[in-house]
């Protein structure tokens, strides 16, 4: 009897845990994929937002930007009050995004330069090292680029701001995780990086996002190996797209822009057992925090002299048809296993690119 008493007792408390136990493992099993799946979107469609140069619609100051993200209990982040341009009008979006940035200008000079004409102006509009002088009948029309607020996006160059496009990833990420529901953002303190968003027994440290390198190649669809690479990278035939393309039409040479990102992910759970697996993740974090390396946010961005500059000018003015991008996993994945307690830095890549 007394055996009996004690046994019962035992599987009582056994059968519960290992049934949470079980929920636990379907939930991870099935939500991070979703969640793997939903950042890469995010950060594709990131990308075509910026593309879309909202900041050129100004509309009463707004410049393109969105609206505030409310955690719970009414709390604010700066770091989710939708701003993504930090400028007051069209121009100040513009100049700080292109004629003012050191980004772009390395951009160009180690990558663009002597391959599109109009970028070509536009560089020597602003004032770049290494632009080329225009001849007199072209210096005009330099200047009408840049009062015009021409970028490379809209002569098919996949040049991507790196900060900007993190803010709007950022945000555009948490509005997807929460669904606009204030309870799932918990916010510590303003731009804290222990900020989070709560997705099916996740925290996402939305704080920790990083697009920590942006890879540009060139690709020329006249040759075999370019072709062969570029069709891996994009499922697209190089050989259609070129179809009646002359050999100095500048529409023959594609940049592919691969972004690099990652962020801190930790796992809670969704049972009563999580508040165990809050413990544990308090005691790693109180053993680990005070030495944490932050050399954790891999970059596998560019490295060094990387960019492809051995192509020749080509001065074809040609018009914006169209617009791609594809996801890519990162053999660097570190966020794929959320079954390890404690925190993790995902980091994976999306691939984007602009055909014409």
């Amino acid at each position: 009897m007394v055996k009996s008493v004690f046994k019962w007792l035992g599987l009582s408390i056994i059968i519960p845990i290992f049934a949470m136990l079980l929920v636990e493992m379907a939930n991870i099993a099935m939500n991070a994929p979703k969640f793997k799946s939903l950042a890469q979107l995010t950060l594709q469609q990131s990308c075509q937002y910026f593309a879309q140069e909202t900041y050129k619609t100004d509309t009463s100051g707004f410049v393109g930007n969105a609206h505030q993200l409310v955690g719970a209990g009414g709390q604010r982040d700066g770091a989710l009050d939708g701003n993504f341009y930090h400028a007051t009008s069209s121009q100040q979006a513009y100049d700080k995004l292109y004629r003012n940035s050191p980004e772009f200008s390395r951009f160009y000079t180690a990558v663009a330069r002597n391959k599109w004409k109009r970028l070509d102006l536009l560089a020597y509009e602003f004032g770049f090292s290494g632009a080329p002088q225009p001849v007199p009948s072209d210096a005009s029309m330099a200047k009408y680029y840049s009062d015009a607020m021409l970028t490379p996006l809209n002569i098919g160059v996949a040049y991507i701001d790196r900060e900007t496009v993190k803010d709007i990833f950022r945000w555009e990420f948490v509005a997807a995780l929460t669904n606009d529901r204030q309870e799932m953002i918990q916010v510590v303190g303003n731009n804290s990086a222990d900020n989070y968003a709560l997705f099916s027994g996740m925290r996402i440290y939305y704080n920790t996002i990083k697009v920590t390198g942006i890879d540009y190649k060139v690709y020329d669809l006249r040759n075999q190996f370019d072709k062969k690479r570029f069709k891996e990278l994009t499922n697209m035939d190089a050989d259609t797209l070129a179809a009646g393309m002359s050999g100095n039409d500048e529409r023959n040479y594609v940049i592919v822009a691969t972004l690099n990102y990652s962020m801190r992910v930790g796992y809670e759970g969704l049972t009563p057992i999580k508040r165990i697996f809050k413990w544990a993740m308090n005691v790693y974090y109180n053993n680990d925090r005070s030495t944490e390396d932050t050399s954790q946010y891999v970059s596998v961005g560019r490295r060094g002299s990387s960019w492809d500059d051995s192509f020749e000018d080509r001065d074809k003015d040609t018009t914006l048809s169209k617009a791609g991008a594809r996801n890519e996993d990162a053999s660097e994945n570190r966020g794929d296993n959320f079954n390890n307690i404690g925190d993790k830095t995902y980091s994976s890549r999306v691939v984007y690119y602009i055909i014409r």
